[in-house]
């Protein structure tokens, strides 16, 4: 759960990145796709996973980062690779970013994606 409320606090991240999301696409839910997902749930378990790779990879090149221009150039590159972490899951990252805010305050969605991503450390 804990790791899901930081993916949430990350999308405000996310959104600067895409700009700035009207209060009402912020409020829409995810399409219902059918009776075993929505959509979007499965995009982004897989972008979700992926970020945390970058994430990891990252926080691990900080460590050794002792200038602020190496610092900020891993930070960039980060950024950059998990843009297209999220594209290539096929969400764009405005959707990417309204479901995150979604988890924040949707515990079934929450649980649905968080199965999801279970489903996918497993295989």
């Amino acid at each position: 759960l804990q790791l899901f409320v930081l993916l949430a606090q990350r999308g405000v991240f996310f959104a600067k990145i895409a700009g700035l999301l009207t209060p009402r696409e912020r409020l829409v839910l995810p399409l219902d796709c059918g009776a075993h997902r929505l959509c979007g749930i499965d995009q982004f378990a897989d972008a979700y996973l992926a970020i945390e790779e970058i994430h990891a990879k990252a926080a691990e090149e900080l460590k050794s980062t002792t200038d602020p221009e190496s610092a900020n150039k891993v930070k960039a590159d980060a950024e950059t690779q998990i843009i297209q972490a999220v594209e290539q899951s096929g969400l764009r990252l405005d959707e990417f970013n309204q479901i995150a805010e979604l988890m924040a305050v949707d515990v079934q969605l929450r649980a649905k994606i968080a199965s999801r991503v279970q489903e996918r450390r497993r295989i």
